[in-house]
């Protein structure tokens, strides 16, 4: 049985694999096998247990997101990463990848633009708009219509304003993003550390948490000073 858009086999470990799982998180999760070779097969992995033990704090580190890491005595021996779906986008060194297949995709433009949106839950037919007056209606791709008191606009005026709508809600999405990598970091930031730590105003802070509680993307156990935070998986 070949690779799927959930298997990758990988014959020995390099740090370029973080971009696989990274991959893998921002798909359907999936697993990658370090030791076994493009048929399958196991071949053993040198230094499989000393992986072991670097693999979860060096996928943490790199991606802040946490993930299983299981040896498989065999003989031979080689290791399973088990990638959950992540509800949020995740990046390795500031680059975000997508599992397709059985190809790894690295996400740039419209199309990271477009990943991002759907992983914030925004849809075109309900997008807000810089103007009030302005309503955009998207069947598709190449059917889309701008009315602005009841005329018709040219694709001109109809990209300048979806261009706008999305810059905005990217750089919303970079910020609840960036929160959560700090949570990731330390579960026991109050929302003035976070504040504090993105140079921020607290009430912007405020507002992004407000988004990913009701999102369900981020829990708050305990007080407001002494709890700490919970970041679920899809799983």
């Amino acid at each position: 049985m070949g690779e799927k858009q959930n298997v990758e086999w990988k014959s020995d470990w390099k740090d370029e694999y973080l971009a696989w799982i990274c991959g893998f998180a921002n798909a359907q999760g999936g697993v990658l096998m370090i030791g076994v070779d493009d048929s399958g097969k196991p071949v053993g992995l040198r230094g499989a247990r000393k992986l072991l033990t670097d693999l979860p704090n060096k996928i943490r580190n790199a991606l802040g997101v946490v993930v299983d890491v299981n040896l498989r005595e065999g003989p031979p021996e080689y290791i399973e990463i088990d990638v959950p779906r992540y509800p949020v986008p995740i990046s390795s060194k500031g680059v975000y990848y997508i599992r397709s297949g059985s190809t790894n995709q690295r996400l740039s433009g419209v199309d990271l633009e477009s990943f991002i949106m759907r992983r914030r839950g925004v849809s075109w037919d309900t997008l807000p708009v810089p103007r009030a007056d302005i309503m955009i209606k998207f069947t598709a791709p190449e059917d889309r219509i701008i009315r602005t008191d009841g005329r018709l606009t040219d694709d001109h005026a109809t990209e300048k304003t979806t261009r706008n709508v999305i810059k905005r809600i990217t750089k919303a999405a970079v910020w609840e993003q960036a929160i959560i990598e700090l949570i990731l970091e330390n579960p026991n930031y109050t929302t003035a550390e976070l504040a504090s730590e993105l140079s921020v105003s607290r009430q912007m802070v405020s507002r992004r948490i407000k988004t990913l509680k009701d999102k369900g993307i981020i829990v708050r156990r305990g007080s407001p000073t002494k709890g700490y935070w919970e970041i679920a998986s899809d799983e």
